[in-house]
């Protein structure tokens, strides 16, 4: 009966979820509605979704032209799946995190309505539907939704089963682990920590056996491993400079200090008590009841969603770099701990506690532009959405530099010719950051970018040691240390358009302007378009010029 109730769940959660999801363009949302950070990651895994559907190399994920590992590949697949099938907008793209998102909602209603009753099922489910960032992750082709009601599933197979004896509970926490570890890297593996942490602290009886966990890991490797041995081989000094050395140890260890600077515990329950406050009041009065079951080892189910909130806890306040979709992962365990271990006012009267979540609710669908609304897509648009959607419906074949942009990559998912970044960048920290992409020329200094013609013989032959035979990659981005770097670019490209700050054009030589056509569509952005227009045929992404 239970299942029946946990599939209505996740037919109303796709509609809750799922309704205006594509009230925001691509990039447009904040992924981070405190700090007002723009969901930049969106344009590059759109990219790679599209570029898949476009080159038809579905092993390898591309972003501008390159190859791109910081993430495995499962959101891409599913992702350019889904534009096969339903075409290119936005609600194909983004519709594998909102499948997930409500996936996560009906695994948190079978969870408290196993353990405790059904009542105590939909104050769990509603308390998640209510999330602001539950809202957000599972409406944005993220990986965050994805990885987190994967590793929910994958810790429901052990409340099913806490002994994991059954063949069905071991290959299905091993299956969702994989899908975790095929979407958000090396946090696909806590599932597995968080087994382990339980087969520590409970009771001999009630432990699984080391013979179910290796099932378990097998059926994970099984997986996971094809893809990784197949670019360990194929691309192994991408896969080494991407995958290991940028996104974990770099990201992990040593993290840029401009978005870090708080301690984690801060920067997260700072976050939490901004966009939730009820699930975070919620959660720490469940704090005492997951001591005492973590202390009496009486109840498997408790047991394992402790283990699984300290491991995730821990996770968090070790990474070093914080970024608060990372929080996904603990959401849903905190909707579960908090119907599970409620105080006893709410425990008493759960249905009235869930009406009374029902109304807030409402308000936080009705309510404006704050952290903790539910309206997706309050954020204003991006300053570049109109004037980029505008270029491209003019559909020019020049390169087109981006200077300064201010478009989150959004760019990137359009059917334009060629595009390059150019990014102020005085101090190096670009080109420090990822020096594989300096050594391979796909970032290059302004002056690089002025000589290319005799840097080209350079890089190509790194580029094929790399195993990548393309140049189409080189000078994406361009770094340069002034405005008169700026103005040289222009001035020395007289076939290329550009995509500027207004005040730059004081500056222009009369040379530099006398080749371009400005076309100005805001008061602060401008377009200086070659004379005349280049008339080649170029590759284009299956995309919409407006998302």
């Amino acid at each position: 009966m239970d299942r029946m109730w946990a599939c209505v769940v996740f037919v109303v959660s796709i509609g809750v979820l799922g309704a205006g999801i594509e009230a925001a363009g691509i990039a447009s949302a904040y992924s981070d509605p405190v700090s007002r950070m723009r969901a930049q990651d969106e344009s590059m895994y759109v990219n790679c979704a599209l570029s898949m559907t476009a080159d038809g190399d579905w092993l390898t994920p591309h972003f501008l032209n390159r190859p791109f590992f910081l993430k495995p590949p499962l959101l891409y697949w599913l992702s350019a799946l889904s534009v096969k099938v339903f075409g290119p907008r936005l609600l194909a793209v983004r519709l594998p995190a909102l499948l997930f998102g409500a996936m996560g909602c009906s695994i948190v209603f079978l969870w408290a309505a196993k353990t405790k009753n059904r009542t105590a099922g939909i104050f769990a489910c509603i308390l998640l539907l209510s999330n602001a960032l539950w809202h957000t992750y599972s409406r944005l082709c993220y990986t965050d939704a994805i990885a987190s009601g994967a590793c929910m599933a994958a810790m429901y197979c052990l409340v099913s089963d806490s002994t994991l004896r059954t063949w069905g509970a071991r290959l299905g926490f091993g299956a969702a682990t994989a899908v975790a570890i095929m979407t958000k890297h090396v946090a696909g593996v806590l599932p597995l920590v968080a087994l382990i942490g339980y087969c520590l602290v409970a009771g001999k009886e009630k432990r699984p056996p080391w013979r179910g966990v290796g099932v378990v890991l097998a059926t994970a490797g099984l997986f996971v491993l094809p893809w990784h041995i197949f670019q360990l081989v194929v691309h192994p000094k991408w896969f080494w400079a991407d995958y290991i050395q940028i996104q974990l140890l770099q990201a992990g260890m040593n993290p840029s200090p401009q978005f870090n600077s708080e301690p984690a515990i801060v920067f997260y329950l700072r976050r939490m008590l901004l966009t939730d406050p009820i699930l975070l009041a919620l959660a720490v009065a469940a704090l005492p009841g997951l001591l005492r079951a973590l202390r009496d080892r009486k109840s498997p189910t408790l047991l394992i969603l402790a283990s699984w909130i300290f491991v995730v806890s821990l996770a968090l306040l070790s990474f070093k770099s914080k970024n608060l979709p990372y929080i996904a992962l603990m959401i849903p365990a905190l909707t579960v701990a908090a119907a599970l271990c409620a105080p006893r006012l709410i425990a008493g009267r759960m249905g009235i506690a869930t009406a009374v979540l029902l109304a807030l609710m409402g308000v936080k669908a009705i309510a404006g532009n704050y952290p903790w609304s539910l309206r997706f897509g309050s954020a204003p648009a991006l300053p570049a959405a109109a004037p980029m959607s505008w270029y491209c419906r003019q559909h020019r074949a020049n390169d087109l530099l981006l200077i300064e942009p201010d478009d989150e990559f959004s760019s990137a998912t359009l059917p334009l010719a060629h595009v390059r970044y150019v990014v102020f960048d005085p101090s190096g920290d670009v080109k420090r950051s990822a020096p594989h992409l300096a050594f391979l020329g796909i970032t290059v200094t302004g002056n690089e970018f002025l000589e290319l013609d005799r840097w080209l013989p350079v890089f190509r032959p790194r580029l094929r040691e790399w195993g990548n035979p393309s140049t189409r990659a080189v000078a994406t981005v361009i770094t340069v240390r002034s405005e008169q770097d700026e103005v040289r670019l222009v001035e020395v490209h007289p076939h290329t358009d550009f995509y500027l700050p207004s005040k730059l054009l004081p500056l222009m030589p009369v040379g530099a302007m006398s080749a371009h056509t400005v076309v100005t569509l805001s008061g602060e952005r401008c377009f200086l378009l070659a004379k005349p227009q280049d008339r080649r045929d170029v590759a284009r992404l299956p995309a919409p010029c407006s998302w």
